[in-house]
């Protein structure tokens, strides 16, 4: 509660009421966050936390800025709790402060995190990741072994933050989680799976299991649109790292049922795909009959132009009607964007493209460019030479 909030409540405001939302003129930074802290409302806890980085030339006094961040944190709202982990996060690493405050924090962190609260899961797992003090995990660790559907999400991100630290047979029971959470009924926890499989040690200790793509093929035909695109990532992923043949025919399955969902923004991963199609023909009649379902529009144009470079090296592999067909799509977003772009920012797009593609189509670009626009052709020189 602001000043203006308590005028507007109470018709007036005494001087006590003022001084509990006014910290002393004569303290420095430090000092008034602490005061801000201990007799402040709750919009400037949150504004403490979020300006932490703002005492780190006071350092000298740090110390007793978080050991007042330790009195106060248990007992404040969630959302304080939330925003003074994140602040404390970011500036832990940035100063030099005695282990005894650290642990106390840690401990503090360990605690919000195991309140199995979303919110303050993740803003104290950003602390608990912090590679700063030997942190004692039993406790947290021993949540690996529950097998309630609301602590999914807890266990998950233990796995995100924790895994590189923990023995293997902790590892081995995390990994039979992470197949149970491919099935969950959370869409959130489904989700959050597959950002802890973008962890390449993860994914590929995943892969040692031999049941794993049972459980994982869920994914990939999830009801959820976003989460089956996000699958196909990591399923290009899961090729790059195999190295048993036994799964190569399904993930080809897979990967060929995964072509029907591709959207324009898939671009950025064209070159892994293109990759993994390489010379087979059905597949590549696949690839290239969705790419022309996409639609020609600003945001998709633009999006295929700043990839291009990075697919030409692996489309070279494709038939040759195939490579005449991207060409030809090029030339038509070429065309798009210079008939309907307000400024000719997309131009500077071309300059890595040039030096990849041949001459004939070098010249089938400058004359597309040309015949669009009514200007001086001298200032393409500096582009095209």
């Amino acid at each position: 509660m602001d000043i203006e909030k308590c005028i507007a409540q109470n018709g007036k405001i005494n001087d006590e009421e003022i001084n509990k939302l006014v910290a002393p003129e004569t303290h420095n930074i430090v000092e008034r966050f602490i005061y801000l802290l201990k007799n402040g409302q709750q919009f400037q806890k949150v504004f403490v936390a979020k300006n932490l980085k703002l005492s780190i030339p006071m350092e000298f006094c740090i110390v007793d800025l978080l050991q007042a961040i330790c009195d106060v944190i248990i007992s404040a709202e969630e959302i304080v709790q939330r925003e003074l982990m994140s602040g404390i996060s970011e500036l832990l690493p940035l100063i030099k402060v005695r282990q005894p405050q650290f642990n106390k924090l840690f401990e503090i962190a360990t605690s919000l995190f195991l309140k199995n609260q979303r919110n303050l899961i993740k803003a104290s797992g950003q602390l608990l990741q912090l590679d700063i003090v030997n942190q004692d995990l039993s406790q947290i660790l021993e949540v690996v072994y529950l097998e309630t559907d609301d602590q999914m999400y807890l266990i998950l991100n233990i796995v995100k933050v924790f895994y590189k630290k923990m023995g293997e047979n902790h590892k081995q029971q995390c990994r039979i989680q992470m197949k149970a959470a491919a099935k969950h009924k959370d869409e959130q926890v489904r989700k959050f799976l597959l950002s802890v499989l973008k962890n390449n040690q993860i994914l590929q200790d995943m892969m040692k299991d031999y049941d794993w793509l049972d459980s994982f093929s869920y994914l990939f035909y999830d009801q959820s649109k976003l989460i089956r695109k996000k699958a196909m990532k990591i399923l290009i992923l899961m090729i790059y790292n195999l190295k048993d043949d036994i799964y190569k025919p399904r993930l080809e399955m897979l990967f060929s049922n995964s072509i029907q969902q591709l959207e324009f923004t898939e671009y950025r991963v064209l070159d892994k795909i293109f990759e993994i199609v390489g010379t087979q023909s059905q597949l590549q009649e696949q690839i290239m009959a969705k790419l022309l379902l996409f639609q020609v529009d600003a945001e998709s144009s633009i999006l295929f132009l700043e990839n291009y470079p990075k697919f030409i090296k692996p489309f070279e592999l494709f038939d040759l009607q195939h490579q005449t067909t991207l060409q030809e799509r090029f030339l038509l977003i070429i065309g798009f964007l210079s008939d309907n772009s307000q400024n000719m920012q997309f131009i500077q797009l071309l300059i890595p493209i040039f030096d990849l593609i041949s001459m004939d189509l070098h010249l089938k670009i400058l004359n597309q460019l040309f015949s669009n626009f009514e200007f001086n052709q001298a200032q393409y020189i500096p582009l095209f030479k």
